[in-house]
């Protein structure tokens, strides 16, 4: 388990290095030598801890692994995340004291991970095992977690996979963030997480698959050298290669120490794993070698850079609070995490929990990390960014930028802005296009390559533009009925433009529009087994409140939308469109050309697909989507409406793709430009 920085790339030499070593240990030559890391002076002895946690709710092998978060605000306000195997997973500050609890059955490891980039934003995640992998974010403000995970059952499912061991990745060489699960049984599984469709909730796929031998438990990945550390438990810890590239074959990866009685220093079994970062690719493995008793548990330090020499043991004794026995999970930060941890802390689970308290439950002991391992020098305290921003807007759309904001002691990593309607994005320079006037507070968030956060905002009016369309409501209704109907939205106005658009999936006759008169046909697409309808109007007095119909003379499925926009002219609010079929068996589909002749229009996309699969259709890139939908069952109509959101440059506007889940040869689509009104 551990947090890092993220720094160089690992290179080619370093991974033949590795397995050349493997191939001297093979050749029975002594496993690793006791060594001195370099110049940097190590502690003496055992150590002892200052801080143990309140003891987990069950009884028995519970309490398990923990994770160290910095709080990037104030790192005093840092916690340590531990799991309870017994039904929980809970929140520690760093007197120990619990801050949150899930009381929600078995939870497997933890691990944690900084600058996770989503569509809302980035953000700080705990990764867990909970009937599946379980991402959480980490709020800065609270402390507390909240699931992001993209999955109705809140987890991800891992494919069988049991969660004995979590650990997280972040490569140097694609930015990408991997979770590795490790199972019972010596089955590895690397999963890639990410926020595919911008939602703010993280997906996982399996990329990588292999079997170390027997039982596996901890595992740590060095964020900066790439490399993945495995501990089988009887047997030794591995390093293997962290990218999803890298072999997994039993020659590839490299012995980092064995059992006693294999000539290393591990009292069976190899636990906990976690690495200590220092400059310049140096720093520490650490190891829990837990033994069968609480008196022989001991932990092992090693050096993170080359082939991981081995540089001494120490066991943690009583003192202000009793030590840690027969220890699974361990966790070790250096960074400054207050007054009370100013060069960073270690982690370890404890089996007994004997004085205090004695309550015979176990939990987690907080150690001072300079009484661990040797370090090159104190952390210095990191300097907040400082976030500046400005904008400019014209109408509807919004420029914004953010290139004055700087980090003193270092670069910025991310930027996201908050454009106060729900929506966000992630740049230096952005522009934005609201869809209706309106106040607005823009807020930007800078992040530094440490995790510290500075924001900066900015109100805005966007006024109703008496020059321009905008947007004003949309309503959709899928059904499966001789009868399809919708309500007019209230926000209507006499004289918006509306369009009705119109797709079933039979070729009955479609009757013209009841209970809001007044509509103009645009066209109608026939096509095999589909029929398409579009028709144009501008809105009357009474319109909005009421309820419209659309019959036919048999039952059919159907896909019936509204679009209003204000701004348009009063007369006619289309100027031109343009239309076509596919009926060639293509699951992509092309929108056709239109001409634009004034530079305020706006344009209208329309697409209809009819298959037994498709529920809804990829758009294109630059529009923005107002339908989006089908019915339930097979032989469904997708109806796809997206519109520019803005004024289109004169000249053509068309040829773009939206695409289907299967072929058909039932899809229309149109391009529909608005004229604006006077």
């Amino acid at each position: 388990m551990r947090t890092s920085p993220m720094a160089s790339l690992h290179t080619a030499r370093r991974r033949w290095a590795t397995v050349l070593f493997l191939a001297i240990l093979a050749a029975g030559l002594p496993l690793l030598p006791i060594h001195n890391a370099g110049a940097v002076d190590q502690p003496i002895g055992n150590a002892q801890a200052t801080v143990e946690t309140t003891p987990v709710t069950h009884p028995g092998d519970a309490a398990d692994d923990p994770a160290i978060w910095r709080n990037p605000i104030d790192p005093s306000r840092s916690i340590v995340i531990g799991n309870d195997k017994g039904g929980s997973l809970e929140v520690y500050d760093l007197s120990g004291a619990v801050i949150q609890r899930f009381d929600e059955g078995f939870f497997g490891n933890v691990d944690v991970q900084t600058g996770l980039v989503t569509g809302t934003g980035t953000t700080d995640i705990a990764v867990t095992y909970r009937a599946g992998i379980r991402i959480y974010r980490i709020d800065p403000a609270t402390r507390l977690l909240s699931n992001i995970t993209d999955s109705g059952t809140g987890s991800i499912s891992t494919g069988g996979m049991g969660g004995e061991g979590i650990c997280l990745y972040r490569s140097p060489v694609s930015g990408s963030t991997y979770v590795f699960v490790n199972n019972r049984n010596g089955v590895i599984a690397q999963m890639a997480l990410s926020d595919s469709d911008a939602d703010g909730l993280v997906e996982g796929t399996i990329v990588r698959q292999w079997d170390v031998g027997t039982e596996v438990e901890g595992c740590v990945a060095d964020d900066e050298l790439g490399d993945l550390y495995i501990s089988e438990e009887d047997v030794a810890i591995w390093k293997y290669g962290a990218e999803p590239t890298d072999p997994t074959t039993s020659g590839s990866r490299v012995g980092v120490d064995r059992t006693i009685a294999a000539g290393g220093h591990i009292l069976p079994d190899a636990e906990g794993l976690t690495i200590v970062y220092q400059p310049g690719g140096t720093g520490y493995l650490l190891a829990s070698s837990q033994a069968a008793s609480d008196t022989l548990n001991s932990y092992l330090v090693f050096e993170r850079q080359g082939n991981n020499a081995f540089i001494r043991s120490f066991r943690l004794d009583d003192g202000v609070v009793d030590g840690c026995g027969r220890t699974d999970g361990i966790d070790a930060l250096a960074a400054d995490l207050g007054p009370a941890f100013p060069n960073g802390m270690f982690v370890c689970q404890d089996n007994n929990n004997t004085l205090p308290g004695n309550s015979g439950y176990q939990n987690f002991k907080f150690v001072p990390l300079e009484r661990v391992v040797g370090l090159t020098s104190e952390p210095p305290l990191n300097q907040p960014p400082n976030a500046v921003m400005d904008a400019s807007c014209t109408g509807l759309s919004c420029t914004v930028w953010a290139d004055d904001s700087f980090d003193p002691d270092g670069t910025l990593a991310a930027y996201t802005w908050d454009f106060g309607d729900g929506t966000a994005a992630v740049g230096e320079t952005m522009v934005h296009t609201y869809l209706m006037a309106g106040d607005y507070t823009i807020t930007l968030s800078v992040t530094d390559d440490d995790g510290a956060i500075d924001q900066a905002g900015r109100f805005v009016s966007v006024p109703a533009s008496a020059a321009g369309i905008e947007f004003v409501a949309q309503v959709v209704a899928n059904r499966n009925s001789t009868s399809h109907s919708l309500v007019v939205p209230t926000s209507v106005a006499p004289g918006d433009g509306l369009l009705l658009l119109f797709a079933t999936n039979t070729t009955q006759t479609i009757g013209e529009p009841t209970g809001v008169t007044g509509w103009q046909p645009l066209d109608t697409l026939v096509m095999p087994h589909a029929i398409t309808r579009v028709w144009r109007k501008v809105a009357g007095a009474a319109d909005a409140g009421r309820t419209l119909r659309i019959s036919l003379p048999g039952g059919s499925k159907g896909n019936l939308v509204l679009v209003a926009y204000r701004g348009t002219s009063s007369v006619d609010p289309v100027a031109t469109f343009s239309r076509t079929t596919d009926v060639a068996g293509r699951s992509s589909h092309v929108s056709p050309i239109a001409s634009v002749t004034s530079p305020e229009s706006w344009v209208v996309s329309y697409w209809t697909h009819k298959d037994s699969t498709t529920t809804t259709l990829i758009p294109p890139a630059g529009v923005v989507v107002r339908a989006n939908g089908t019915q339930t069952g097979s032989g469904t109509v997708v109806g796809l409406v997206a519109d520019s959101a803005a004024p289109v440059a004169a000249g053509t506007y068309g040829g773009l793709t939206a695409w289907g889940a299967a072929t058909t040869s039932n899809a229309t689509m149109w391009t529909i430009v608005l004229t604006r009104g006077p």
